[in-house]
């Protein structure tokens, strides 16, 4: 999974279906909802890949949702590995409420919890570019490269977008397709 600017494409919408312990599994509208967003390999370090595969019931596959009243202010990067839980109000601009809804708010921010790790996805190295990867790290709190608006889609889907500057980046699926292209030189 990376973050790309808009494109309209279905690789860009996902489907948050609610489990029975609270948590979500978010499924791919580009997969026609066959395959979900998961930590690979279900690794618990941080720095693990985050992805699109198969829906097949693993705790890797299931994401706590957690709406934060995110502020916009200048802030250092605010990540370490060790740590999951919640900083006090000194260290984090933000305040959170675990989600109870069946649905997500539109327009809402949210950290994005592994239930199998404990770790939040996030932009990798708080870039704000296309293709950057996303994988799952610790978080003290909100940052921008660890909190995503969830904007309502249609037909029950919601685009995710990173808060990171580069507004217009969202989530999206990447497929790696490996391209041969052959130069000849004519001489």
């Amino acid at each position: 999974v990376i973050i790309y600017q808009e494109s309209g494409s279905t690789a860009q919408q996902f489907k948050f279906v609610k489990n029975s312990d609270g948590s979500y599994r978010i499924y791919t509208k580009a997969s026609s909802d066959a395959s979900c967003v998961e930590v690979d390999d279900a690794l618990t370090s941080s720095g693990a890949n985050v992805q699109q595969w198969t829906a097949n019931g693993h705790a890797c596959q299931n994401w706590y949702l957690t709406q934060v009243d995110y502020q916009v202010e200048e802030e250092e990067s605010s990540v370490e590995e060790s740590s999951v839980e919640q900083s006090s109000e000194e260290e984090s601009s933000s305040t959170t409420t675990q989600l109870a809804a069946s649905a997500l708010v539109d327009g809402a921010y949210y950290m994005i919890q592994n239930v199998n790790s404990g770790l939040y996805m996030e932009v990798e190295g708080a870039a704000a570019a296309n293709s950057t990867n996303v994988q799952q790290w610790g978080a003290y709190g909100a940052s921008a490269h660890n909190v995503w608006r969830a904007e309502y889609a249609g037909s029950g889907y919601y685009k995710l977008y990173s808060k990171l500057p580069c507004f217009a980046t969202r989530l999206i699926i990447h497929r790696r397709i490996l391209l041969l292209i052959l130069f000849y030189l004519i001489g």
